[in-house]
């Protein structure tokens, strides 16, 4: 299905949840293809595998690299870029829960400057404050890392998760609403 998706649109990367399943960043199975593209496209079902396409603008269409898919090349948002294209938007991953594990599990392997780079340059203001906040519950991530993202936080608050409902605690450091109770986003962790 990922090689389908490289003959749908052109210019195109894939990314959201098919770039997190493909790194090994979620265990949730999807049967929905999520591709980017500066293109409008209606989505498309082909053979049991549903294929959405997320029109970006040419602003945040970058951070994608070819993978491997068999004896295939596709275009695949990479590490950094997956994980800030979920912070952008939570709803095309599954929910911020999602990219908090995500995150954790690509600890390891984070280039923090680029992730720091690639949230500045999306002109969401969102994905900074996710990013820090969730960085800060999980506990990952250097301090001054996210110290840093702090200096650079916009103005007004947002959802924490925009696919819960808007209920929950402001949280002035982030300038978040915390809509997401600590146990859902970070307790996993202790299965």
């Amino acid at each position: 299905e990922l090689i389908v998706a490289s003959h749908l649109v052109s210019p195109y990367y894939l990314s959201y949840w098919t770039a997190l399943s493909h790194y090994g960043l979620t265990e949730q199975p999807t049967r929905t293809v999520h591709v980017a593209t500066p293109k409008r496209r209606k989505p498309l079902a082909l053979h049991g595998v549903t294929y959405r396409f997320v029109t970006v603008t040419q602003r945040k269409f970058f951070g994608h690299v070819r993978v491997w898919i068999g004896d295939k090349q596709v275009l695949m948002a990479n590490r950094s870029k997956a994980l800030i294209d979920c912070l952008d938007h939570p709803e095309l991953c599954g929910g911020t829960v999602e990219v908090a594990k995500g995150l954790w599990h690509g600890r390891d392997e984070a280039d923090w400057e680029q992730l720091a780079d690639y949230a500045g340059r999306m002109g969401n203001g969102a994905i900074v404050k996710r990013l820090g906040y969730l960085l800060e519950a999980l506990g990952v991530g250097p301090p001054d890392f996210r110290e840093a993202l702090r200096a650079n936080l916009s103005a007004g608050y947002v959802a924490l998760d925009p696919l819960s409902p808007p209920e929950g605690r402001h949280n002035a450091r982030w300038r978040l609403l915390v809509n997401v109770d600590n146990a859902t986003l970070t307790g996993w962790r202790d299965t």
